[in-house]
């Protein structure tokens, strides 16, 4: 669909309270354009005061975020690749090297454990040096490890770069929230949801890679092949501006004017005229880097005690908890795909691993239930709520799975699965969504590292679920884990205290426990002249 190109109105807002354009020296002049350089407290006559928030309202939607979707959703489309190579690496690899069932367990295990450590630390980065910066580091480690693991010559050392390798993928999570923060909140539940497509394409990208490749390559040559995504976004970066967010929560107010203009450019659009209300931020005046980063951490540190402060605990423990549901489940359901079919039909002969392929286009067809829960979230997201609409898909996901505990065996498990998958895929990317948009933007992206951590960690059994406890006591017994996880996470659901559809994404919730309003008054707040 072609980007709207006018500038769009926020909601509740009638054409009588739109803020007058800025003059012509700030008429998208370009991200490199020279900010102000001088502060004042005095209000200019006539002028007034505009958030981020206000600007990028103002923005409407256009090619700048046709932009940023490129960057995030390559990011994500390499992020979905090598989320679910180890499904196909782990048979293939037990097979070449003689590996038992628990070896080939403990590597998807290695794989969380890389998760587990990452998740928050990058979530930390983000927040302390930046969501580009965040980003870019990822995106290269992730090249790194994943052509490195290709090459390892033992069972330990490819154990290590399995880590390493959910370490680095654990820093494509920041990409969603440097995403919305450039959009419009009456567009961000679609855009939100749009981007999970490319998590999509890349999870179906795989396994066709997998079909394609493996028979004629190995696992090598699929493990090197996932990085073109990568390569991609490399070759982006350098077009996108840093979170304006970020850098007024950074009380970088210069170079986050400039990255507004530069989208405002792109878009066609003007930036609100005034001046750009910033947090207050306190001055460090010390030369020494070091000082200086640390100052950044400590503040970090203090401002992540806000995730248990008395308006926002419940929401964190909910949240936090729905993140290990959501993911342990559609990890449980993803190895079991492959299970399934390398138990029942692969070969290993000679220490080469083969799947027919009838094998091949059963998994493609579970795969491409990503695609469909991904597009699911479209129709419901931004109707029933993100609150509801995770509720509601939750509870599909038990659905769809109880013919297979009443059927068992008798029945052919790639239908349910299917369903399965798409309901928990659509699940998980409405969770997405929904978690950058309840916390403050100084925690915005540590908060769903945090998440993430909670979630592989969770997740870390899922091997054993879906492959050792599915090898001894059949599918019944995996499935009823995903039942148990999938209904409890109904009632969490249900308890969640805030809804965030439509809601301006700068502090959403304040201290006293009140919803702010974007375009309320705010404590602390200075004014860049």
């Amino acid at each position: 669909m072609a980007p709207n190109m006018r500038q769009d109105m926020p909601p509740g807002e009638t054409a009588s309270e739109r803020v007058p354009l800025i003059d012509d020296r700030d008429r998208g002049e370009g991200w490199k354009e020279e900010g102000q350089d001088e502060r004042s407290g005095e209000q200019s006559g006539g002028r007034g005061f505009f958030t981020v928030d206000d600007a990028v309202s103002g923005l409407g939607v256009g090619w700048f975020q046709v932009l940023m979707m490129l960057v995030v959703g390559f990011c994500a489309l390499g992020e979905g690749a090598n989320a679910t190579v180890a499904a196909f690496v782990a048979p293939a690899v037990k097979c070449e090297w003689r590996l038992t069932d628990k070896q080939e367990s403990l590597l998807t295990v290695w794989v969380f454990v890389g998760l587990l450590i990452g998740a928050y630390l990058w979530g930390a980065l983000a927040d302390i040096m930046g969501r580009k910066v965040s980003l870019m580091a990822a995106t290269v480690g992730g090249i790194l490890t994943s052509t490195l693991a290709a090459v390892m010559p033992t069972i330990g050392w490819l154990e290590f770069m399995f880590a390493l390798m959910g370490f680095t993928f654990a820093g494509q999570f920041s990409g969603l929230t440097y995403l919305l923060e450039f959009v419009p909140a009456a567009h961000r539940g679609m855009w939100g949801v749009a981007a999970g497509l490319f998590w999509s394409a890349g999870i179906l990208g795989n396994a066709a890679t997998a079909w394609l490749v493996m028979p004629w390559h190995g696992w090598q040559g699929l493990m090197v092949i996932t990085n073109i995504p990568y390569v991609v976004v490399l070759l982006l970066f350098p077009l996108v501006p840093e979170s304006a967010h970020y850098l007024t929560a950074a009380g970088r107010s210069e170079e986050a004017l400039k990255s507004l203009r530069w989208a405002a450019r792109l878009n066609g659009t003007q930036l609100p005229e005034g001046e750009l209300v910033v947090p207050a931020v306190e001055e460090d005046d010390s030369e020494n880097e070091c000082r200086h980063c640390s100052s950044k951490i400590g503040k970090f540190l203090s401002d992540s005690a806000r995730l248990v402060s008395d308006s926002l605990w419940l929401t964190t423990l909910l949240v936090m908890v729905l993140y290990v549901c959501a993911n342990v489940v559609y990890n449980i359901i993803l190895l079991l795909t492959t299970q399934i079919h390398t138990k029942q039909t692969s070969t290993c002969e000679g220490q080469v691993f083969s799947l027919s392929a009838e094998d091949f286009r059963e998994v493609l067809i579970v795969s491409s239930a990503d695609l469909a829960g991904n597009v699911l979230p479209v129709f419901i997201i931004d109707f029933i709520g993100r609150k509801w609409s995770m509720f509601a898909l939750s509870g599909g996901v038990v659905v769809s799975l109880l013919p297979v505990v009443f059927a068992g065996t008798g029945l052919n498990p790639t239908w349910p699965l299917f369903a399965a998958r798409t309901l928990t895929a659509a699940w998980n990317n409405v969770l997405t969504v929904y978690s950058p948009e309840v916390f403050p933007t100084e925690i915005r992206v540590a908060s769903a590292g945090l998440g993430k951590m909670f979630g592989a960690f969770g997740s870390m059994p899922s091997g054993f679920v879906a492959q050792g406890l599915f090898d001894k006591h059949g599918i019944r017994a995996s499935v009823g884990v995903l039942l148990a996880l999938t209904g409890s996470s109904m009632l969490w659901e249900a308890c969640l205290p805030i809804e965030t559809t439509g809601k301006p994404l700068q502090g959403n919730v304040l201290e006293d426990g009140k919803e702010r309003e974007g375009q309320g008054e705010r404590e602390g707040l200075d004014v860049e002249v």
